[in-house]
């Protein structure tokens, strides 16, 4: 019974919740049918009744045509249902109107609350049509979401195995190009070795054949022989810096000052270099063996390019500039005029070099260490008095907590101690 009775209940549900979309000679005609039955059933407890009640039979017939068919067929059925109450239920009989006082209270009294629930039933129509199209709404954007969902993730998917792909051809080039490297060190090298060697044989054992002039041609071979062997070094330096994996964390200068300095002793000493630190140098958030490069070129270079006849005196410093670091490299070399201060930094330009085997990558590796590790690099100089190079990079954290630091690289080969091995 309950089971059947739910049936009944879910079905009223389904025709009610349709009202509005039925055809509207269907609601009429259900309408009519209501109130035809409402009129059949008082007609036939008329015996019973007699004139009590005239109204009340056609008010539910009324209020059930509101509810399956909407306010209009409510109306209507109203409407139609008042009109067979006066004709045929309320005296006098067979004629429209004319009813007394009491009969007027009980026609008030049953169709003011009649349309109050049409009205009623008409807004909860609209409410729950209101309803039906949010949740719709809903459930047409929840799956238009899981389809866009299913989409990302098949486009993830598709990005992972790309990058997974393009990554092991990364791979696969790096390697190459440390196979290349390697044998270009090897292949170009050999020949020079052989001419160097040969060369110095040639002064050595035929010295007393040759004259001036050839005795001078056999010391620019040499001296071509080191400068094509030291430009191909660096050269692969400057290729090993474009794939080489850069760790960004808090480093303090001094030691990247002091490996420059244990590299460039012989050199310091043969100037009779000044080396001056006025500390105390901020901390930067920069990659160790990186600044080990970049302050070993740049004293090196404060070195080549100070006249003979002068004592180099280089002086490294800090400022804060920005919320970054500037780090300062003072000298009193040769200067640079303002229209060299940029070219100095690209491959293979260089100033008038007192140092004969100078290659021009010092600068430019320089440079490329430096946007590596998110910074910069300048110049500020005049012709004549000296020179201070200046690199910028961030300040280093020292609030507290460490900053994230990218994973420690996979070894990468030095080029340069494999080529210096042939």
């Amino acid at each position: 019974m309950k089971e059947t009775a739910d049936r009944i209940a879910s079905r009223l549900e389904r025709l009610s919740a349709n009202a509005s979309e039925r055809n509207w000679l269907w609601r009429y005609s259900f309408s009519s049918l209501l109130v035809i039955v409402a009129f059949a059933i008082r007609q036939s407890l008329e015996p019973i009744l007699h004139e009590a009640l005239p109204f009340t039979f056609f008010v539910t017939s009324s209020t059930l045509a509101a509810y399956f068919g909407g306010a209009g067929p409510g109306f209507f059925a109203l409407f139609l249902g008042w009109l067979l109450a006066d004709y045929f239920f309320v005296p006098p009989i067979g004629s429209l109107g004319g009813f007394g006082k009491a009969d007027f209270i009980s026609l008030v009294s049953t169709l003011g609350p009649s349309l109050f629930v049409i009205i009623i039933i008409q807004l909860l129509h609209r409410a729950r049509h209101n309803a039906r199209t949010e949740i719709e709404n809903r459930k047409r954007v929840e799956t238009e979401l899981i389809i866009a969902k299913e989409q990302l993730e098949s486009i993830n998917a598709k990005l992972e195995w790309r990058v997974a792909e393009r990554t092991a051809d990364l791979e696969k080039s790096v390697k190459f190009l440390d196979n290349f490297c390697y044998s270009i060190a090897h292949d170009l090298r050999a020949p020079l070795r052989a001419m160097q060697g040969f060369t110095a044989m040639l002064e050595e054992d035929y010295t007393r054949y040759l004259d001036k002039e050839g005795n001078e041609c056999g010391q620019r071979i040499i001296q071509a022989c080191q400068r094509m062997d030291k430009l191909i070094l660096d050269l692969l330096e400057y290729g090993r810096l474009n794939h080489q994996r850069v760790q960004l964390e808090d480093v303090g200068l001094d030691n990247a000052i002091q490996h420059a300095r244990s590299k460039l002793e012989q050199k310091i000493a043969d100037r009779n270099a000044t080396l001056l630190i006025k500390s105390p140098l901020t901390p930067v958030r920069a990659d160790a063996a990186l600044l080990n490069l970049v302050f070993y070129h740049l004293i090196d270079n404060a070195l080549k390019f100070t006249p003979l006849n002068c004592q180099p005196r280089i002086e490294i410093s800090t400022e804060e500039m920005d919320g970054n670091i500037r780090i300062l490299v003072r000298d009193n070399g040769i200067g640079i005029d303002p229209q060299y201060q940029q070219r100095i930094f690209r491959l293979f330009e260089t100033l008038r070099p007192i140092n004969p085997a100078e290659t021009g990558v010092g600068l430019a590796l320089v440079m490329k260490a430096a946007e590596r590790m998110n910074g910069r690099v300048g110049v500020s100089s005049e012709q004549g008095k000296g020179s201070t190079f200046w690199i910028e990079l961030p300040k280093a954290d020292r609030a507290g907590k460490a900053l994230p630091t990218e994973p420690k690289p996979r070894a990468i080969p030095d080029l340069k101690q494999r080529a210096t091995a042939i």
